[in-house]
């Protein structure tokens, strides 16, 4: 056999070794490895949430995952200096079961932000929002909470109409 062949063979039993111990290894599930691969990973905004910026909202669960995800989609984020344009948050992966949207900041910004909803009672919803980066966290925290309180006192005032 020719070496040119020995060292391929060699590589790819390295390579084989180091997979079949990292699958054995149960750290980190295959699923989740491909989407921190992809981008997508929401591992590192979970491990975030304990200091994540926490609030609660009368509203119901479904009417605020609905308002929060209209805020994100079509509320603009403050122009940057120099920025021509104004961004939007971008969505990159949402689970309304577990209650979570993962977004970035801007489709140029991809700091990770994590919103996590729960449900406290059938007209209450706890909203945390958590990212590695504080700025990230408080500028999606307050346009969040600018939006559900302008929401709420626009019901409220067609109530009393």
């Amino acid at each position: 056999m020719r070496k040119e062949n020995l060292c391929i063979i060699k590589c790819c039993l390295v390579v084989s070794a180091i997979c079949a111990s990292w699958l054995v290894s149960g750290c980190v599930s295959l699923k989740e490895a491909a989407r921190g691969i992809a981008g997508t990973s929401t591992k590192i905004l979970e491990e975030s949430r304990p200091q994540a910026i926490v609030k609660q909202y009368e509203l119901p669960y479904d009417d605020c995952y609905a308002k929060v995800k209209e805020v994100l989609k079509e509320k603009k984020l403050p122009k940057e200096k120099g920025a021509a344009e104004e961004k939007e948050a971008y969505i990159y992966r949402e689970d309304k079961a577990k209650g979570m949207l993962a977004i970035y900041v801007s489709e140029d910004d991809t700091t990770p932000v994590g919103i996590f909803l729960t449900s406290l009672s059938p007209s209450k919803t706890q909203v945390e929002v958590s990212s590695p980066s504080i700025y990230a966290k408080q500028l999606i925290s307050e346009k969040i909470e600018t939006a559900l309180k302008k929401g709420k006192e626009q019901a409220h005032e067609k109530e009393q109409l």
